[in-house]
């Protein structure tokens, strides 16, 4: 729309501005033929001199930048007006003036339509302010009417929203009650887990206050849980070393570093009635949504019989490694997953002549070409597999250089999953009683 009224506009600015050309160059050709006119009397009466006085007096009459020439055929000026401004826009005109036999001379006119050209001007920005505020009028009038509009269906729907708020928070009000049963189960559910579970355990708020502890916890602490609830955590759990120092509390170091804390395998927890317990525990930040800190949970355990058993089972083993060891013609050697010996008993020294370090490093360089040799790697590939295996003979090169015979004993050796990570072997230096029997079995055939 706008743009259609600034075509419009600018159309009838030009249809007047041709018209106001027209106008011009039509009064320039009317004054041109009058001057035209008398010029060719004076010409006739031979009044030449009159001519330079005709133009002079017809331009300081008007004044308005016109010019004026009158020139023979062969160039000769008869009279000439020419004010010396050059004019902006000119309309010029030229004719030709016969008199006498066979005479001519030449009427040239200058005028200058800059008005024309400045009322056209004029005639646009009057027009432009016009179209101006009358797009701004329209405008005024398209938003009051879209303004108008919209109040009106804002009004309109003002029911619908209230009544759509009303719904919606009806559901919002079933929605959180469903919520609150919801956590509710939970909290049921997370109570009757957390009473299920053999470990102890103990959680805070975010001020390292006692908010809840299972059964298990109540019987290492010695504290009931509606007595420890709202007490420290220092008070309720108290832990020393095994010296009976003071060990920093596993809360307070999470709320510190802001990370799971472990504590010493040799932590001691003192119950209420001053029962001594040894504990594992670790510690786990409880983060809530903005990603603060809200509290701890503490889970620890009784691992008094752990180590009683773990203790137990390392004088075991270090009783049996004694006894190995002692034994003149015996010795104990461990082979790890990798195929490399990685202990072998000191008593390896007085059979075979290595050192300890030197056997391990150098066992399979040892090793005969005795196609006995073979059975070796082929038991300890099966005893890897978890196989129990027979006993068999090994050849091995002494450090002497002599070769000697041993009887080898292998058992797998598992991990708490049951998973092979080693072989243990006992190897019996058999070298003199296998010589000792050949020497009997050839004198028994000689007898024969």
């Amino acid at each position: 729309m706008i743009a259609a009224l600034v075509v419009g506009v600018w159309q009838m600015a030009e249809n007047q501005f041709e018209k106001g050309l027209t106008a011009a160059q039509t009064d320039a050709a009317s004054e041109h033929a009058f001057l035209t006119a008398l010029v060719r009397e004076l010409l006739q009466d031979g009044s030449y001199e009159d001519i330079q006085t005709l133009l002079q007096r017809w331009g300081g009459e008007r004044g308005d930048g016109v010019s004026l020439t009158v020139t023979a055929a062969n160039g000769f000026v008869y009279g000439a007006f020419d004010p010396g401004v050059r004019p902006v826009h000119p309309v010029e005109l030229e004719s030709e003036v016969a008199y006498g036999y066979g005479q001519q001379a030449r009427v040239r006119l200058v005028r200058d339509a800059k008005e024309v050209y400045e009322e056209r001007v004029i005639t646009l920005w009057r027009l432009g302010a016009v179209v101006v505020l009358i797009a701004l009028f329209g405008g005024h009038l398209v938003w009051t009417a879209q303004r108008r509009r919209q109040e009106a269906s804002r009004y309109r729907s003002l029911s619908e929203r209230f009544a759509k708020a009303n719904e919606e928070l009806e559901d919002e009000i079933e929605g959180r009650k469903l919520t609150e049963q919801a956590l509710a189960d939970e909290r049921e559910g997370a109570e009757v887990t957390l009473n299920s579970i053999g470990d102890a355990v103990i959680t805070t708020d975010g001020q390292g206050m006692v908010t809840r502890m299972n059964p298990s916890a109540e019987r290492l602490t010695g504290w009931q849980r509606e007595e420890a609830y709202g007490r420290s955590l220092e008070e309720v759990f108290r832990i020393t070393d095994a010296r009976g120092e003071a060990v920093d509390n596993p809360a307070r170091q999470v709320f510190r570093r802001g990370k799971v804390v472990g504590l010493g395998n040799d932590t001691v927890l003192t119950a209420r009635g001053g029962r001594r317990t040894q504990i594992a525990d670790s510690a786990a930040p409880i983060v809530g949504s903005k990603g603060a800190i809200d509290g701890v949970i503490l889970v620890f355990r009784d691992v008094g019989e752990d180590y009683r058993m773990r203790n137990a089972l390392v004088e075991s083993e270090t009783r049996f490694r004694r006894l190995v060891e002692s034994l003149v013609d015996h010795f104990l050697m461990t082979q790890g997953a990798d195929g490399a010996i990685s202990y072998v008993s000191p008593s390896i020294s007085p059979i075979l002549g290595y050192t300890q370090s030197e056997f391990c490093a150098g066992f399979t360089e040892f090793l005969s070409a005795h196609p006995e040799n073979a059975r070796f790697h082929e038991y300890t590939r099966l005893s890897f597999k978890g196989q129990r295996q027979p006993p068999y003979s090994l050849e091995i090169r002494a450090k002497r250089g002599d070769l000697r015979t041993l009887e080898v004993r292998q058992v797998p050796v598992f991990d708490e999953i049951g998973a092979v990570i080693a072989v243990e072997a006992i190897a019996h230096d058999v070298t003199e009683r296998r010589a000792a029997d050949a020497e009997q079995r050839l004198a028994a055939s000689v007898l024969e």
